[in-house]
């Protein structure tokens, strides 16, 4: 949880989830791996959703496995050097348990990973 002030000067408490793995993951699978799971107790309610990752020669995408909901997927774009995807998403959730998932697959050979970051505020 993190405090905040609110325009009118009051101090509203919001949830606040993240989820890193920094290091290289390879895979040569074709089906989708995870790389960083993001799991949390779920307020009903509209939440932030930023996230990173550093990819290539394969898929990558932010998923929710809890609800089977993907929020962004990217097809390849280099099978020679690292690729950035990020973003940010105002997404719904009902309360509950919930787990968001960066993974990402191989379209032939080996699919690198690095460096994924998930953030989830809610507003």
């Amino acid at each position: 949880m993190v405090i905040e002030t609110n325009p009118s000067g009051a101090q509203v408490q919001k949830q606040v989830e993240t989820a890193v793995s920094e290091g290289e993951s390879t895979t040569t699978a074709g089906t989708y791996q995870d790389k960083t799971t993001l799991t949390f107790t779920a307020e009903a309610g509209d939440y932030k959703l930023e996230f990173y990752a550093e990819y290539y020669n394969g898929d990558v995408r932010v998923y929710n496995s809890t609800d089977a909901v993907t929020y962004a997927e990217v097809e390849e774009i280099s099978s020679l050097y690292y690729t950035s995807i990020g973003g940010l998403a105002v997404i719904t959730l009902t309360a509950g348990s919930k787990s968001i998932i960066i993974q990402w697959l191989s379209n032939g050979g080996t699919a690198y990973i690095r460096r994924a970051r998930l953030y989830l505020v809610k507003m």
